[in-house]
């Protein structure tokens, strides 16, 4: 009997198969079908259940055991996690004023928060964004401290690094800490100090490619490439194009996500991807500029009824304007679609995808205070993006009136 994958809302419609079957999986956990210690069937029989590939059943388990709700015992299979119980909520319900600790806490934060008068490029509010839903969610705990530590840069010198602001959170003896954006190349480091000093860590980060096993929060960007190119098939257009000026893990993930929708599209759609100059981290504005240069080449080679999804909010502007100065209008020559709704994303009507910014901080919250109490935390969990529709994505008939 094969089980029928119903989604319960857009974002679960337009998901990767081998995640429907991992939320699928998770309600039966929730809803005791799967009880705590309980052995799942294999892999093969799954598959079979499922109508799938036993690849795709191997990576749905993967997220479960990364979120911690299953655990691998060699040969003998996979088990539901056995501190499983009930319902699990992100929710900020989930954060008890009375856990059960024996002390007040201290819990030491790190992040890169650039004063709003400094500021010079818009990306940089993200880590405030994150903080400020952190300590929202803690705020109603009466026996929790913040020792907050800002490595921003504000003079002329580029921002100190995680591990010199972690040297002084640990000696003012922290409980637990937390690091908001830390450098991929210092997170080794960071993991072996908390390590050695007996202190829950948590880190919040944008990337999956975190290079050791470390308790963190981040979001999908793999998911989101999926979601946007999916809107834009949904909205029918039958070309998709890939534009980008940038060369990040990330940005590999976007365009892996984007592939994805494509390929599992029916009917056929087509995927034209252009990568031009690609150029490493930069400001806002240098994304927007290098984009508009790059964008006449780019906007040539559309043909009509081509949606396009461009790598971020900076380098659709830069198309935009591009396209703008050759007489052509987003909504009614090309769609577009792009990642992070920044304020220019409103300003210029593009649809665009925002990033799970506050609720990363809320469940890094949650993770921090269920560490205070000894429990064993997930390595890994993973939030979603939502989409802001808005004019640049408009169907295709409504172009054509």
């Amino acid at each position: 009997m094969t089980v029928e994958l119903k989604p319960n809302n857009i974002a679960e419609e337009f998901a990767p198969t081998y995640k429907k079957i991992a939320a699928k999986l998770r309600a039966q956990v929730a809803d005791g079908s799967f009880a705590p210690g309980a052995l799942l069937p294999s892999r093969r029989d799954l598959a079979k259940q499922f109508g799938v590939d036993v690849n795709t059943v191997q990576r749905s388990i993967k997220l479960l055991l990364d979120d911690g709700l299953l655990r691998a015992d060699g040969w003998r299979g996979t088990f539901v996690a056995d501190h499983v119980s009930g319902s699990k909520n992100s929710g900020l319900s989930t954060i008890s004023p009375t856990i059960a600790r024996t002390k007040r806490s201290n819990i030491g934060v790190i992040a890169n928060v650039v004063p709003r008068a400094l500021l010079t490029d818009r990306d940089v509010v993200w880590p405030e964004i994150i903080l400020n839903a952190f300590e929202q969610a803690l705020s109603h705990i009466s026996d929790i401290s913040i020792d907050f530590l800002n490595r921003a840069a504000i003079f002329d010198h580029g921002p100190t690094r995680s591990t010199f602001q972690l040297r002084r959170l640990l000696g003012r003896g922290s409980d637990a800490v937390v690091v908001i954006f830390p450098g991929l190349d210092e997170i080794a480091e960071i993991a072996a100090m908390c390590e050695a000093a007996s202190t829950p860590l948590v880190l919040i980060t944008p990337s999956y490619h975190v290079p050791m096993l470390v308790p963190r929060v981040t979001y999908d960007n793999v998911h989101d490439g999926y979601l946007a190119a999916s809107h834009m098939i949904r909205r029918g257009y039958t070309n998709i194009a890939y534009f980008s000026t940038l060369e990040a893990d990330w940005t590999h993930d976007r365009l892996e996500g984007i592939r994805q929708a494509v390929k599992a599209s029916s009917p056929a759609v087509t995927l034209t991807v252009s990568e031009c100059e690609l150029h490493g981290p930069m400001l806002s504005d240098q994304q927007t500029s290098i984009a508009y240069a790059a964008a006449p080449m780019f906007l040539e080679a559309l043909t009509p009824n081509f949606g396009v999804v461009a790598v971020n909010d900076n380098t659709a502007v830069g198309l935009l304007r591009a396209a703008s100065e050759r007489n052509m209008a987003v909504g009614r020559d090309f769609g577009l679609i792009s990642f992070d709704d920044q304020p220019m994303a409103r300003e210029n009507g593009l649809t665009s995808l925002r990033p799970p910014l506050g609720g990363m901080g809320e469940k890094a919250a949650e993770l921090v205070m269920q560490a205070l109490t000894g429990a064993t935390l997930p390595m890994q969990v993973v939030l979603q993006s939502h989409i802001l529709p808005r004019a640049s994505s408009m169907p295709v008939a409504k172009n054509r009136d």
